[in-house]
C-alpha cells in the first residue's frame, strides 16, 4: 500500500519547485496569447466569463494568433490525420515480416485516429506554444475499446524525475471531483467518510480536492501481471484526509509530458512564445497608446478645438 502521507509532502515540493522557477513566465505567456488557459497558476482560477477582462486587455492579438497558426502546423507536421507518420522495424525482419509490421503500423494509426486525438493533441498544442510543455494522459476506452486521450491541464500537472539524466518519470495531478462523482469512480467503500456523508446528506456536488500521482515503483518488476506488481505505481489520493482511494500500476508510464525547451535548473520548460514575450508586451503597449491617441483626437474635434499637424 502506498504511502499517502509521503506522495503528499512531494506532491508540496512539486508545486513550489514549480512555483519557483516557471509560473510566472508561464503565466505572462498565456496573458498576452490565450489568458483562459492559464486559469490555475498561482492558485487564480478562470473562467470562460471572468476571464473576459484579460481577453480585453489584449489590444494586439499578433502573438494569440501565431500561435495558433503554429499549434495548427505542428499539427499537419508531426501527426497529420491523413497520412501515416510512423513506422514499426524489428531491424531485421523478412519481407513477409515487414508487410506484417507495415499493416500493424496502418492499423495502430487508425485506430489512433478514430480516437479523440486529433482533438486532444490540437489543446496540448496550444499549451506548447505559449508554455513549451503539454501533458496528454494515454490510455483505453473501456466501453468501446481502442484508445483514448486527455489532455490535462498545465495547471494541474507537477512533474519530477528520479533519475540522473532528467528524465521525466514522477507526475502528480491535482483535481477535484464532487462527492457523487468520487463515490461513482472509487466506490463507495474506498472514500472517506465526509465524502460519503456529503452524498447521504444530500450534498452531492460539494467539490473535494484528490491527487493522482504516477511514479516508478520501487519493488515492480517488467513482468508484473498484478496492478500493484506492474513498474509504474498509480495512485489516487484524497487531500484533505490524506486518504489513499485507488492504488493501481502502468507497464509503462502513460503521460506524455514533452519540452520544447528546458528551464536551466528545472523539469519544466519554456516555449517560442517566451522569446517573443517582450514584442507581444510592446505590440499591446503601442496599441494602446493609440488608442488613448484616438480619444485626443475624438476630444479635440468634439469641442471644435483646430487640429494641428506636426
Amino acid at each position: 500500500m502506498a504511502d499517502a502521507a509521503a506522495i503528499l509532502r512531494r506532491h508540496d515540493r512539486m508545486k513550489a519547485q514549480r512555483q519557483e522557477s516557471v509560473e510566472t513566465t508561464w503565466r505572462d505567456c498565456f496573458d498576452y496569447t490565450f489568458p483562459i488557459r492559464g486559469s490555475g497558476l498561482h492558485g487564480s482560477k478562470d473562467t470562460a466569463d471572468s476571464g473576459q477582462s484579460k481577453q480585453a486587455e489584449l489590444l494586439d492579438n499578433t502573438a494569440g494568433d501565431s500561435c495558433q497558426i503554429l499549434s495548427a502546423n505542428i499539427m499537419a507536421g508531426l501527426t497529420p490525420a491523413n497520412s501515416l507518420w510512423f513506422a514499426l522495424d524489428s531491424g531485421n525482419e523478412t519481407d513477409e515480416e515487414r508487410r506484417w509490421l507495415d499493416d500493424a503500423a496502418k492499423l495502430v494509426w487508425e485506430n489512433i485516429h478514430m480516437s479523440n486525438f486529433d482533438a486532444e493533441a490540437f489543446e496540448c498544442c496550444l499549451d506548447m506554444t505559449p508554455a513549451g510543455q503539454f501533458a496528454l494522459y494515454i490510455d483505453e476506452d473501456r466501453d468501446r475499446g481502442g484508445y483514448a486521450f486527455q489532455q490535462w491541464t498545465l495547471s494541474t500537472v507537477y512533474v519530477s524525475s528520479t533519475r540522473a539524466d532528467g528524465r521525466i518519470d514522477i507526475v502528480h495531478r491535482e483535481y477535484q471531483l464532487t462527492a457523487e462523482q468520487a463515490v461513482s469512480e472509487f466506490g463507495e467503500a474506498n472514500v472517506p467518510e465526509r465524502v460519503r456523508k456529503c452524498v447521504a446528506d444530500g450534498k452531492p456536488d460539494e467539490e473535494f480536492t484528490f491527487v493522482h500521482a504516477i511514479y516508478p515503483r520501487e519493488t515492480g518488476g517488467r513482468d508484473g501481471r498484478m496492478a500493484r506488481a506492474m513498474p509504474v505505481a498509480s495512485c489516487h489520493i484524497e487531500v484533505q484526509s490524506r486518504m489513499e482511494v485507488r492504488e493501481s500500476g502502468y507497464h509503462e508510464m502513460p503521460v506524455v509530458v514533452p519540452r520544447w525547451t528546458r528551464a536551466p535548473g528545472s523539469h519544466y520548460g519554456i516555449g517560442p512564445m517566451y522569446i517573443a514575450l517582450p514584442t507581444a508586451r510592446e505590440l499591446n503597449y503601442m496599441h494602446g497608446l493609440a488608442k488613448s491617441a484616438g480619444d485626443i483626437a475624438v476630444t479635440l474635434y468634439a469641442s471644435k478645438a483646430p487640429l494641428t499637424c506636426a
